[in-house]
């Protein structure tokens, strides 16, 4: 009798994904299955039968796999991921740029060319007159 080479996971947190691709390199053929779609098709939940009803499940065909990317498209992916985690936080720092001059009484726009140049003047120490506080 060969060795079995196909198993079934739940997609649970960001585990399962480590497990994933460590049997796959070994040839595995690895199911991930959503936790919703199980609890949808199969009622409540339970540890005990879990493991039962997902390999059920799988065999029936009742239930399908999830699409796990890999290689470049999992790192394209990533990539994007950090890619707008930094956009949001880029847009959190000047959010709180402009919350802080509007409540020293600065309505400029500072991260245009003039505002800029107005930041600097502020950081050299210079005030601005009341046309540029407003500028």
């Amino acid at each position: 009798m060969g060795e079995y080479k196909e198993g079934i996971i739940e997609a649970t947190g960001v585990y399962f994904y480590y497990i994933h691709e460590r049997l796959t390199e070994k040839g595995y053929k690895v199911t991930v299955i959503n936790p919703l779609h199980l609890t949808e098709m199969l009622g409540k939940k339970t540890d005990k039968l879990d493991a039962q009803r997902l390999l059920l499940a799988h065999m029936t065909g009742v239930i399908k796999g999830s699409y796990i990317p890999t290689g470049e498209i999992k790192e394209l992916r990533e990539l994007t991921r950090y890619r707008e985690s930094l956009v949001e936080k880029i847009t959190q720092v000047k959010n709180e740029i402009r919350k802080i001059l509007e409540f020293a009484g600065y309505k400029i726009q500072p991260f245009d060319k003039k505002g800029r140049q107005l930041l600097e003047k502020l950081a050299k120490g210079e005030g601005l007159n009341k046309e540029e506080k407003t500028s």
